[in-house]
């Protein structure tokens, strides 16, 4: 009960505080936040590390490389992998 109760609070809360500082979701800080601490890693990483659905997880992160918070390159070891990374204006949005 307590739990449920403190996980509305900070939804109710926090949805208001993150609008004001740009973001569309409070999920998008978590994954700017993961793509900062980890410097490089797959979509899929940041969706398993932040438990947020695969393709809702997905339309974040592309919708944040449109912002251009995100960039991704091809993995140079696999080449089947794309690996994200902060640029300068996710990294001014999260600090």
């Amino acid at each position: 009960y307590y739990i449920g109760r403190l996980n509305k609070f900070v939804r109710h809360y926090g949805k208001s505080l993150f609008a004001e500082l740009g973001y569309s979701t409070w999920d998008e800080f978590g994954i700017l936040a993961t793509v900062d601490e980890k410097k490089q890693c797959t979509k899929k990483e940041v969706i398993l590390e932040n438990l947020i659905e695969i393709s809702t997880g997905m339309d974040m992160i592309r919708r944040m490389i449109n912002n251009e918070w995100l960039e991704e390159k091809i993995n140079v070891h696999d080449r089947r992998q794309k690996l994200l990374f902060i640029t300068k204006k996710g990294k001014k949005l999260l600090y």
